[in-house]
């Protein structure tokens, strides 16, 4: 019985010392990944946290998380990925299927809109109050305005088309939820709130751009047909005009953080 209790005790100090390598890109945000999360009960909890060490990558936007694997050993893990393009993916895992830093074989591996579901109930966890408030802001006031501009893009019978790096604001607009699961999923409060605060910004213009049509009362959109059908054209820097309509006063025509031309003659504006 000695001799089992000291080999019991042997393959417990074995299980404690062994470590598996989890490879994660950095300064890519939504374009990166992917971010490892262990669920603990209902916590999305980032693998960073779990690491007795941080290692430099193979390449320059590369970090490797060294971890106990005891401390992960059996638990639900789920990876968030993204394209160059800024699509969104999730993955579901265990630490036992990661090889070389990285999952070889996945439960699923999809869309994240496809999957969302699954992981309504779970909380990232929050460590800095300022982000505690963005998220209660992001629920009481970013959704409704979210929702104020869907109707009115309904009502109005246009498309609003997003262009260029404006993949997070496509989210925010189209499913708020899949974008809340996106800018979340970014490892640290810091990168959370400054991705946040980029979407709120153009949501918050697209808003008051949707208050001035109600108030100069457009009651209709034109040009920049697209497909028989007038839309808004939102890209940061565009050349093009985001949309153009009919008032009672006339045509008016709108841009959002117009770029004016170097070339230009100040009084044109």
């Amino acid at each position: 019985m000695p001799e089992l209790k000291l080999v019991d005790k042997v393959r417990s100090t074995c299980m404690e010392q062994q470590t598996v390598k989890v490879k994660e890109e950095i300064r890519r945000g939504t374009r990166g990944g992917p971010y490892v999360y262990v669920v603990e009960r209902d916590e999305l909890v980032h693998v960073s946290d779990y690491a007795i060490r941080k290692l430099p990558g193979e390449y320059d936007d590369e970090v490797i998380y060294e971890i106990p694997a005891y401390k992960v050993a059996g638990k639900v893990l789920y990876c968030f990925g993204f394209s160059r393009s800024g699509g969104e993916f999730l993955g579901k895992c265990k630490i036992e299927d990661f090889e070389n830093g990285r999952p070889k074989r996945y439960e699923y591996y999809k869309l994240l809109g496809e999957c969302v579901d699954e992981i309504r109930n779970l909380q990232f966890c929050v460590k800095d109050p300022i982000l505690t408030a963005f998220q209660r802001q992001f629920q009481q006031l970013s959704i409704p305005m979210v929702h104020e501009i869907t109707e009115y893009e309904r009502i109005r019978g246009f498309s609003i088309s997003f262009m260029g790096h404006q993949a997070r604001l496509e989210n925010a607009i189209r499913n708020p939820e899949v974008y809340y699961f996106t800018f979340m999923s970014l490892p640290g409060d810091k990168s959370r709130i400054n991705s946040f605060k980029v979407t709120r910004r153009w949501a918050y213009q697209l808003w008051v751009l949707k208050l001035v049509c109600e108030a100069l009362q457009i009651s209709k959109f034109k040009g920049h047909a697209y497909e028989g059908k007038p839309y808004w054209w939102i890209e940061q820097g565009s050349d093009l005009s985001t949309c153009a309509g009919e008032a009672c006063l006339g045509d008016v025509t709108f841009w959002l953080e117009y770029q004016p031309s170097k070339g230009a003659q100040p009084r044109a504006f």
